[in-house]
């Protein structure tokens, strides 16, 4: 479980970090649309921080994205192999 919740947070992390820098919006700038402080985003984009659903709607639309690009990635810890 522990593998999972890592993975997760690294996953969306690693997305939100990408989307943003791609939207070419600042840690200040998404400060600015979310109230979460840029020191509490940058652990978020480094899978450091367990965010809550509030946080995680906060970045959404902040990013003017829908919630099924942030898990667009697969999990190591999980075996895809159903056989």
């Amino acid at each position: 479980m522990k593998d999972v919740l890592k993975e997760l947070l690294i996953g969306m992390g690693e997305i939100i970090k990408n989307i943003r820098e791609e939207k070419k919006l600042t840690l200040e700038d998404i400060e600015f649309r979310t109230g979460i402080n840029t020191s509490d985003l940058s652990r978020i984009e480094q899978g450091k921080s367990n965010i809550t659903f509030k946080t995680f709607a906060k970045i959404l639309s902040a990013l003017d994205e829908q919630p099924e690009i942030f898990f667009k990635f697969k999990l190591k810890s999980i075996s895809t192999d159903k056989n």
